[in-house]
């Protein structure tokens, strides 16, 4: 009888799964026999891998590993469904995206497009399967952002919101697919913006055809500095010591086609923004999980001590995730708070409801479900 296996955390054993599918020539630490694993391990590591949507990833590279098929059924099923139904999904966002262009493409805008927009244009991965998409972002000349936003209202496009952050306009829903769209008058936010302009993202990028649209891809500098910039400085991962692993497989697959030179000029840009230790930090986290992609050393300057701290900050450590969930937590009442400000019908609607035994049991289902 063989030797139970020796329970591993299933962010630690993701994270081996993934860097050994993004080197495969390198010796990896992946550990093998997946189907003698109790289905409670199992069933952690697609947890862990939904929640850093990477799930459709981690199909595919079991799949290369030839652990796949090994999997109990209804755990092979799961992933390969995530897989086939991302692709589907992601089809619709291409669908979406080439009328949106053509649309801006009409009245002589050529968006630059940004974050998963990208994987849909470019082969930064080997099929759009892998990348798990939550929007379209495309960045549009400041001076012709209401322009554009007006051509998409008047063509049946909503905007359910009537606020937005300062760098975009409202978010508009296309009229028959449930798919958000986000113009863009600057990559970021203040403060990260002082990391990248609109002027420079855009001057990188160059003219592609996407099927009958004309759209702009950024260069692969300038799309990890944005992809940094979102996660650490917009999004805060920074503060938390969090970062999800699809940002972090995206990291490493643009710093593979930079070229080994390009780290070091990348965390040169955040030094001159303020936010060198945003950056520095980043890379040393993508080094502790996924390696950076390249055949080059961890970043210099810091001290070790604080990078194995910040590797030690995956999702096991219970702070780090606390903290995570608390951020999520606010973030949703800071939104309640905002359109209880601004919207009328809102306010009244919720104050009607305080008086109902059903709100303040959607509210404690809310939380519940986010603190988990």
């Amino acid at each position: 009888m063989s030797a139970p296996t020796k329970a591993t955390h299933p962010f630690p054993l993701l994270c081996a799964i993934v860097r050994a599918w993004l080197r495969p020539d390198e010796p990896a630490d992946v550990p093998r026999g997946l189907s003698d694993r109790p289905p409670a391990d199992l069933a952690a590591l697609v947890r862990v891998a939904g929640h850093h949507m990477v799930m459709p990833a981690l199909a595919a590279a079991l799949e290369a590993q030839g652990q796949l098929a090994g999997l109990p059924a209804d755990f092979a099923r799961i992933l390969r469904a995530a897989r086939h139904y991302n692709r589907k999904r992601n089809a619709a966002y291409a669908a979406a995206l080439e009328e949106t262009c053509l649309l801006l493409n009409g009245i002589g805008i050529e968006p630059v497009l940004l974050k998963g927009a990208n994987r849909l244009v470019d082969d930064l991965y080997p099929d759009t399967s892998y990348r798990f998409l939550n929007d379209l972002d495309l960045l549009v000349p400041a001076d012709r952002a209401a322009e554009a936003h007006a051509l998409l209202r008047g063509s049946g496009y909503r905007a359910p919101f009537p606020f937005a952050p300062p760098h975009h306009l409202p978010l508009l829903e296309h009229p028959l697919l449930p798919i958000a769209i986000e113009l863009h008058h600057q990559p970021l936010p203040p403060p990260a913006d002082r990391v990248l302009a609109a002027a420079t993202m855009a001057g990188s990028a160059e003219r592609r055809a996407f099927r009958s649209a004309q759209v702009r891809l950024p260069g692969p500098f300038e799309q990890i500095v944005h992809l940094i910039a979102a996660a650490q400085i917009q999004d805060s991962h920074r503060l938390s010591g969090t970062a999800p692993l699809r940002e972090l497989l995206e990291a490493a697959l643009l710093v593979a086609r930079l070229g080994p030179d390009g780290v070091p000029l990348v965390i040169e840009r955040f030094r001159q923004a303020g936010f060198g230790l945003s950056a520095r930090l980043f890379f040393a986290r993508l080094a502790a999980t996924l390696g950076l992609g390249v055949a080059s050393p961890p970043p210099a300057g810091l001290a070790p001590a604080l990078i194995n701290h910040w590797a030690r900050l995956q999702d096991r450590s219970a702070v780090a995730s606390a903290i995570g969930r608390m951020q999520r937590l606010f973030g949703r009442y800071a939104l309640d708070l905002q359109w209880f400000a601004r919207v009328p019908p809102y306010r009244a609607r919720l104050i009607a409801d305080l008086g109902t035994r059903s709100f303040y049991r959607r509210k404690i289902t809310s939380v519940v479900r986010t603190w988990r």
